[in-house]
């Protein structure tokens, strides 16, 4: 299959299975909105203010504080909505995929029993994937530090810039990991890999050879339509509630009103609640075909899952001659 086949099949399962699949997801997509809004509301705006504005050492403290607790709190949050959306959406599209009946229940059973495995897995993409950007803010704060303590250095100039040089490299790093680590949560949930042996196998898959093209296309063509679907999803809501009034509304109601912020705060994260929670089933479901394409290509996938059904039906015979 081309990557436009691919795409075009997961689109035809996600309009035959749309609405199990959002409804799965919900709860998950809940979960990673909270760890967004934990780190927009809470970790972002306090690392902009300090109670030590004359103390280097304290602000320093300060901040590496509240990005502990935003990992501490925000990422567990995020990483096991992710997980477990990630393992129960693969479970079910691998079932549709492979001709059975998907089953909700049983697939919810087996996204919990995978939940460590596909959390575990995600954080480790998460950190690789925003390595660079985290050693950038880790050598601009020491940078900070240097300059306030050993003025006539000229070590912080270095540093700052090894900082610069990181957050770049960081930001190609992150679509790099993103693609190369695709077809891990497809490889850990449907074969029972651990995150070592699922990273390898999902790479494995990918690669291509002299006489087979690679699966990257398709995780390139992938990433760009969910790029474009994310666009219109946030502005297309952002301009329907824009139409309706909906701001104009909200700021006309009284100040002292409980409501207001509760309507306010909704009408802020409706757009990225959809968003995450429409999109993360696009994405899930396509590089659940790709990782079935990619082994029916390179070892006969369907051959064997056709002789395993074959031998079934044989065994079944038998018994009843």
């Amino acid at each position: 299959m081309t990557p436009g086949e691919i795409l075009d099949t997961s689109m035809g399962v996600y309009q035959t299975m749309g609405w199990t699949l959002l409804r799965v997801s919900a709860v998950p997509s809940l979960m990673c909105l909270a760890a967004l809004i934990f780190a927009f509301d809470y970790v972002i705006p306090a690392l902009q203010y300090t109670n030590n504005p004359a103390n280097i050492d304290a602000q320093l403290l300060e901040a590496l504080v509240t990005l502990f607790l935003g990992v501490c709190v925000g990422g567990p949050l995020f990483f096991f909505g992710v997980a477990y959306a990630g393992a129960l959406i693969t479970q079910v599209v691998g079932d549709y995929v492979s001709g059975a009946m998907p089953d909700i229940e049983a697939a919810k059973r087996a996204a919990r029993r995978n939940l460590w495995r596909v959390g575990a897995l995600s954080f480790k993409q998460c950190m690789w994937a925003f390595a660079g950007l985290i050693i950038s803010a880790l050598s601009l704060m020491v940078s900070a530090w240097i300059t306030t303590h050993f003025s006539e250095s000229d070590i912080p100039i270095f540093v700052a810039g090894f900082g610069i040089f990181a957050m770049i490299v960081g930001l190609v790093v992150l679509p790099f990991i993103l693609s190369v680590d695709a077809l891990a949560v497809a490889a850990c949930v449907n074969e029972g890999l651990g995150v070592v042996a699922a990273t390898r196998r999902g790479r494995a898959l990918l690669k291509g050879g002299p006489h087979r093209p690679s699966g990257y296309d398709t995780i390139w063509a992938l990433g760009a339509v969910v790029a474009l679907l994310l666009l219109l999803v946030l502005g297309g809501m952002e301009g329907a509630l824009s139409l309706a009034g909906v701001p104009n509304w909200i700021e006309r109601l009284q100040p002292n009103m409980l409501l207001r912020p509760v309507l306010a705060g909704a009408a802020a994260y409706l757009a990225p609640y959809l968003a995450i929670w429409t999109l993360v089933p696009v994405w899930c479901t396509t590089t659940t075909i790709l990782y079935f394409e990619r082994r029916i290509r390179l070892e006969g996938y369907d051959i064997e899952s056709l002789a395993k059904d074959i031998w079934r039906a044989d065994k079944h015979r038998r018994f009843e001659l």
